[in-house]
């Protein structure tokens, strides 16, 4: 009788606290039926008259206050009545809505008393959605319970990995895909998908990536995925590290199971590889796309271009193009000018510049720069002038002002280079140099000595040995 009053008493100053909180948020409690304390007090008043797990159930599903919950599942475990799974999956969904933080304790009580929690899915999914309510700070004792006492089963090893991406910390889920294997689980393609996402979501996860797309391949699933999104996670993980091969035949995979590549898997695959060099792997991919006629997107493409090292392949890339005018855009415009300038070739680079209706700022860029490249003065002097200044890139500028100074048009250079001060674009020494060499041979004191009065252009050594040299010349010149 006095065990019944002192826990009466608490849980009368949980009740006080309860009401002080109450009153404090009257919004809330404005939305409570009036009978709801009643009916709780009637549960618990009757759990304390006949305390029994029965009794502590109903009570536990009555009630909403989070001390009274506790004292009621303390009580009933002290006084030693006989319990079950029935108590502690009460008490578990009791924790998950008011008491999260509580659930790793219920869990270790239910071991305690022989509960058979490692074949108990629902018991242990319950208590990982209530750890995952309480926030990250209750994962790793998640995790550790897991691995103590948690069944090794789908819906276990799905909801520990959704907790991981809750918690932020995907890579604290890559260990369960070793477990499914070693305990045989069935990979739907739920649990495909979020382990696939844990992977991507990850660093330093490309084995657990291998291992994923072996089980696809060894058909360990219910059936064949048809998620996309699951390979093409996959396949970003294997890029990231580098794995190329591998990141390639699983397109051959993915026609194994009837599930052809999308466009954005095939176009992202190609961007990385031209991107990390692999340029004959690449090729193998850009033609199973032109052979499955799938689009090769702009970005892809330019990276191809620009990747490129023989001549043969940007034209198998410029025939392409021609076949598929929609593809360029100014960025492949410019790779293809680029390309075609380092080998030489200006007839071909302005054959792409004039099937430009509208050329770009970074379109003339590249054309100015090819002109420059193959000592095509004139050529690169009028392309230069045919664009507002304002738009001109800096490397443009700076070929430009080398083609004038080369051409012995100072005015010219002179106009560049005010404009690029003006707009604090950079210019290069190598540029000023052949300005201040200009000055030498048109015998132009003058604009030698305005040059050398700007203390910007005074601070590169090359720079001062040209100004030297010019100077010199124009000595000897007499002028």
């Amino acid at each position: 009788m006095h065990r019944r009053v002192a826990v009466k008493a608490a849980f009368c100053t949980g009740a006080a606290a309860a009401q002080r909180r109450a009153r404090a948020s009257p919004p809330v409690m404005a939305s409570v039926p009036i009978g709801l304390h009643h009916r709780q007090w009637h549960w618990f008043e009757s759990f304390l008259k006949r305390p029994s797990m029965g009794m502590a159930i109903r009570a536990l599903r009555h009630d909403d206050d989070a001390h009274r919950g506790w004292a009621v599942f303390q009580h009933v475990l002290r006084l030693g009545c006989p319990v079950d799974v029935r108590l502690f999956m009460t008490m578990m969904m009791f924790c998950r809505r008011h008491l999260p933080s509580k659930a790793p304790q219920v869990l270790r009580t239910a071991v305690s008393v022989g509960v058979p929690v490692s074949n108990d899915d629902g018991l242990f999914c319950t208590f990982l959605s209530a750890c995952q309510r309480a926030g990250r700070h209750l994962l790793d004792e998640s995790i550790d319970v897991y691995r103590e006492h948690g069944p090794r089963s789908h819906d276990v090893l799905f909801t520990l990995a959704h907790s991981c991406r809750v918690a932020q910390r995907p890579g604290d889920a890559l260990f369960l895909v070793q477990d499914a294997i070693e305990n045989a689980v069935e990979f739907s393609e739920r649990l495909l998908s979020i382990f696939a996402a844990c992977c991507a979501e990850s660093t330093k996860s490309a084995n657990v990536a291998e291992q994923l797309l072996d089980v696809i391949r060894s058909r360990r699933t219910g059936a064949p995925t048809r998620n996309h999104r699951v390979f093409a996670n996959l396949v970003k993980v294997l890029l990231a590290e580098s794995r190329y091969s591998r990141a390639i035949s699983t397109l051959d995979l993915m026609d194994g199971i009837g599930l052809p590549p999308t466009e954005g898997l095939f176009n992202h695959l190609l961007c990385v590889l031209a991107n990390a060099d692999h340029i004959l792997q690449a090729f193998t991919v850009f033609d199973v796309m032109v052979a499955r006629d799938v689009l090769v997107d702009s970005t892809a493409l330019s990276q191809l271009i620009v990747k490129s090292t023989r001549l043969a392949s940007l034209r198998v890339l410029d025939k392409y193009v021609s076949k598929h005018p929609d593809v360029l855009d100014g960025y492949v415009a410019c790779s293809f000018i680029s390309a075609y300038g380092r080998f030489g070739n200006i007839a071909l680079a302005e054959r792409v510049f004039h099937r430009i209706d509208s050329p770009d700022a970074p379109t003339y860029n590249a054309m100015v720069v090819a002109y420059c490249r193959a000592g095509m003065l004139p050529h690169a002097i009028d392309t230069f002038e045919r664009y507002h200044v304002a738009d001109r890139h800096p490397s443009a500028c700076n070929s430009a002002l080398s083609a004038f100074a080369r051409a012995d048009s100072i005015p010219r250079a002179l106009f560049v280079l005010h404009a690029m001060q003006e707009r604090n674009v950079p210019v290069t020494a190598a540029a000023l140099c052949s300005l201040v060499a200009a000055c030498a041979r048109c015998s132009d004191r003058n604009t030698l000595n305005m040059l050398l009065d700007d203390a910007r252009l005074r601070d590169d050594p090359a720079l001062v040995s040209a100004f030297d040299s010019a100077s010199a010349c124009l000595s000897v010149a007499g002028v």
